[in-house]
């Protein structure tokens, strides 16, 4: 999980010292809050590329101390993404897919899910419940 506060200049800063790669991972779910609301993106790695499904409201409420106490529970032992999935949608955060979202960087997700907010500050989180390399070894992977 990596959290970055600030304007968008200071995450867009904080992000490019993150690793700007993607594939290591099946599933990333971005969170911005902010004053003026939250949003939710979930960037999911698929056989034809990678999809996105978003998010917009008021708040989070608990969602983000939930998320970490699910990943603390889960200590790493499998991927956290499916039940990462259904605490969303019992948290009320109602996905629907998003065009126009098609960055292989971190940065690159960032600039586009941050692009209509050029004032305010805001904390922005990334989770990445579930490595590819831990997903392709297990049998759950060789179902599919």
């Amino acid at each position: 999980m990596h959290v970055m506060y600030g304007q968008k200049a200071d995450v867009m800063r904080a992000a490019n010292r993150l690793p700007a790669e993607l594939d290591s991972f099946r599933m990333h779910l971005f969170l911005v809050e902010s004053g003026s609301g939250a949003e939710a993106l979930l960037y999911e790695k698929k056989d034809a590329g990678w999809e996105a499904q978003s998010w917009k409201g008021a708040g989070l409420k608990e969602l983000r101390s939930k998320l970490d106490a699910m990943v603390l529970r889960t200590r790493g032992s499998s991927c956290a993404g499916d039940e990462m999935k259904a605490m969303l949608t019992a948290e009320g955060v109602d996905l629907k897919p998003r065009q126009g979202v098609t960055a292989a960087t971190l940065t690159g997700v960032l600039e586009t899910l941050l692009a209509d907010r050029s004032t305010g500050y805001m904390r922005v989180t990334v989770l990445d419940p579930c490595e590819r390399a831990v997903i392709e070894g297990t049998a759950l992977a060789q179902a599919r």
